[in-house]
């Protein structure tokens, strides 16, 4: 957000970019344009606090305005168009982490601090709904990796079978399962290391 936009103001003016760039045509480049000009300085500030050099953040910017504009026929007001943008803002960070860092396994205190931590503040736009959208994420692509232990969690945590309905559907013993099961833990684990990008202890 600019310094000299009051929230209302600027949450007017987005809507009028938006507009624009759901137009299409001419109208898209311009409402793209001043989308950019609005949030390019806080975006590039953020992904470089998270680590990454001025040609990093540089490049993924270019990414989430191109995504902006290849979903902006998607976005239904159902949030501040500051907030959509941040999310996929984040989102992509959360990506590019993924895809550029080697895997970390969280020992059991670093497991706890993610537990423990609350979200940073210093972001205005940080919510719960973005800590559990990049939990959610996580999820996805740990899903895709080992998609028979993602599926495991999924029937104990979301839909609630016990260690021995787990059993029978994975074929093993109860002990066995219960083994299984923590090495799933220990395994999703991991992926949740991009989540702590948006918390602070």
């Amino acid at each position: 957000m600019t310094a000299s936009a009051s929230p209302p103001l600027q949450a007017d003016k987005d809507r009028s970019s938006m507009a624009k760039i759901q137009a299409g045509g001419r109208s898209l480049n311009e409402g793209i344009s001043e989308l950019y000009k609005t949030y390019r300085r806080p975006f590039l500030a953020y992904f470089q606090r998270n680590r990454m050099d001025p040609g990093q953040a540089e490049d993924l910017l270019q990414e989430v305005f191109i995504n902006v504009a290849r979903r902006a026929g998607d976005f239904r007001a159902e949030s501040q168009i500051s907030t959509w943008l941040w999310t996929i803002a984040r989102n992509k960070l959360i990506d590019h982490a993924r895809v550029n860092r080697p895997e970390v396994t969280l020992d059991e205190e670093g497991w706890a601090a993610v537990e423990a931590s609350v979200i940073d503040e210093s972001e205005p736009e940080a919510t719960p709904h973005h800590i559990d959208e990049c939990v959610s994420r996580a999820f996805q692509h740990f899903a895709r990796q080992a998609p028979d232990r993602a599926e495991a969690l999924r029937r104990l945590t979301l839909e609630g079978w016990s260690v021995e309905q787990v059993a029978e559907f994975i074929g093993r013993t109860p002990g066995a399962t219960r083994e299984y099961l923590s090495q799933c833990r220990k395994k999703f684990k991991s992926f949740l290391e991009p989540c702590r990008e948006f918390m602070a202890a």
